[in-house]
């Protein structure tokens, strides 16, 4: 009984010390001790690439020069707005999109292991990120609802959970807007999009979605959540039906964009932990 004491003692102090000081909970991102708390840690968050100006005025997809403080000004409406190609020739049904960080490097990793990977925690970083970020997009706001973009049934117990609908709750929060997961389903399953040519990826997700709820949109603007921009023919063909059915505006926000023109680098600036995006040739398409 009396050897027992000791390591008696030693798990109660243990435990004591535990309550009082517990240990910094792990990064998402990298797996280690993240003294800040929760969400990702100061070393995974510069190592995001950030979209910078110059960025087309419609769906924010960096455009040549972005981050090097370059003009840029070839890629510009009849009104001297810059817009992308795509943007000017066939243009989307949402009226605006942003995002903070270019489908690149680390992001592009980070959005594999939450699709692929299952990893809701790094989606729970990442959503916490997306909504830190939204604020600072004034041409987003104001809104009256937010609608995460929807995964079909079967993709959905595949994944285990829906991470544009984790994005969404953050940035539903922060903002304090509700968020609507009911309204709008997706009723065909379709081919992953990145799996397809740009010129295939409308017809792929067109009558892909449907709207349950369609008087709950009637005059209101909604801010549709989704991972990843790249084509934009997903948040298109989902705000074609949310108008549709009578929703004023669809706006969208994304944690991640795709460049049209390419290639695009980024790097560490010397002295300055802010990624910097650069064009290293030019579009080659």
């Amino acid at each position: 009984m009396d050897a027992a004491w000791p390591a008696l003692l030693r798990r109660i102090w243990q435990g004591t010390l535990d309550a009082l000081f517990p240990a910094p909970p792990l990064c998402p991102g990298c797996q280690r001790p993240n003294r800040y708390g929760k969400g990702l840690c100061p070393g995974c968050l510069g190592r995001i690439p950030r979209v910078a100006p110059p960025f087309c005025l419609r769906c924010g997809r960096p455009l040549r020069g972005s981050g090097v403080g370059a003009g840029g000004r070839d890629n510009t409406d009849p009104d001297g707005a810059e817009l992308c190609s795509p943007c000017r020739h066939a243009p989307y049904l949402f009226s605006v999109a942003r995002a903070p960080g270019v489908y690149e490097g680390a992001l592009r990793d980070y959005i594999h292991r939450v699709k692929f990977g299952a990893d809701r925690a790094l989606g729970e970083a990442l959503g916490e990120f997306l909504a830190g970020s939204a604020p600072r997009f004034r041409e987003l706001w104001p809104v009256d609802a937010v609608i995460p973009v929807p995964l079909h049934p079967a993709r959905l117990v595949e994944r285990g959970f829906n991470q544009a609908e984790v994005l969404a709750r953050a940035v539903a929060n922060r903002v304090a807007k509700p968020l609507w997961t009911h309204v709008l389903e997706r009723i065909r399953p379709t081919t992953a999009q990145a799996r397809l040519a740009v010129e295939s990826r409308r017809a792929n997700v067109w009558g892909a979605f449907r709207v349950r709820e369609a008087g709950a949109l009637a005059g209101k603007r909604i801010l549709l959540v989704d991972d990843v921009l790249t084509s934009g023919a997903t948040a298109g063909e989902a705000a074609r039906v949310l108008l549709r059915a009578g929703a004023a505006e669809v706006k969208v926000l994304c944690l991640a964009v795709g460049a049209y023109e390419r290639e695009w680098l980024w790097r560490q600036v010397e002295n300055d932990k802010t990624p910097r995006i650069f064009l290293a040739r030019e579009r080659t398409s």
